[in-house]
């Protein structure tokens, strides 16, 4: 093989191992430790809702994602997460 090939290679190698390395899942983290941990302001209605989600998770342990959908409802996240409004007012 020579030279002006050999970067090629090195080039396909490093993109589908960082490909993979993207499309592998996360490290499981807890997810409603997570949702607390990065509330910004946190008041009885956000307190009410992380209740309700522990209380779903312990009947539902396998739908982790979907207990804190189902805890948050109608409420409206972007007040004790304003961080996550950028995307919105970026135009």
């Amino acid at each position: 093989m020579n030279r002006n090939h050999l970067w090629k290679l090195l080039l396909i190698i490093f993109v589908v191992s960082w490909s993979i390395y993207e499309v592998y899942p996360p490290s499981s983290k807890n997810l409603l430790a997570e949702f607390q941990l990065k509330a910004q302001k946190k008041d009885a209605t956000f307190t009410n809702i992380v209740e309700q989600a522990r209380q779903l998770q312990d009947k539902n342990p396998d739908r982790t994602f979907a207990n804190l959908k189902d805890a948050v409802g109608t409420n409206d996240l972007s007040r004790y997460f304003p961080e996550g409004n950028r995307l919105g007012q970026c135009r």
